[in-house]
């Protein structure tokens, strides 16, 4: 899904009409109006926000990424994005011992590892996808994306709203996280 379904999706929930009618219109090929205008550049940067808030707030981005590590360490520049952490790193032989370092990631030695991280949202324009955490969907970004826009526009009882709705879908999701047991060994 794309910022501007989000940002449709907002904007219906919002009952903003105009702002709807613009980023719909923007589909025809009349792009430039709809980047211009102060609202649907608020809602992209809402949408933003709202990636990132949820990434913090227990659905993290989780990539893995194969990298070589030379003189025992994984250079940072080896991973397509910078990690906010390390989750796991492993070998030709399973999982091995590793450090966070500032230059890069410690291992016992050099070679291939896959290495499991978690990383922030990046910026996302108007026709770019919305990159989303684990167990996250549309509805948990269209909640924050509309109680960030409602803080922003000084409609503070409408964001509590959202708010609300947001903590209900996210406590769910969690539930649904956590319901799991682990399988038996005998």
């Amino acid at each position: 899904m794309t910022v501007r379904n989000i940002a449709v999706s907002v904007a219906r929930l919002l009952q903003a009409d105009d702002i709807e009618e613009m980023l719909l219109r923007a589909d025809d090929g009349e792009d430039a109006p709809a980047t211009q205008d102060a609202d649907v550049s608020l809602l992209v940067a809402c949408v933003n926000s709202a990636l990132r808030d949820i990434a913090a707030d227990g659905f993290p981005i989780t990539r893995t990424e194969r990298a070589r590590a030379d003189g025992g360490v994984i250079p940072l520049s080896a991973l397509s994005r910078a990690p906010s952490s390390v989750r796991r790193v492993a070998g030709a032989c399973g999982e091995v011992t590793f450090e966070p370092t500032d230059i890069g990631i410690e291992v016992p030695h050099d070679g291939e590892y896959a290495v499991t991280y978690t990383a922030e949202p990046t910026d996302a324009g108007l026709d770019d996808e919305a990159e989303l955490g684990a167990l996250c969907d549309r509805s948990m970004l269209a909640y924050m994306t509309a109680r960030n826009y409602c803080l922003i526009a000084g409609r503070s009882d409408e964001a509590s709203v959202w708010d609300q709705m947001y903590d209900a879908h996210a406590a769910r999701k969690r539930l649904t996280r956590r319901a799991r047991l682990p399988k038996r060994k005998w």
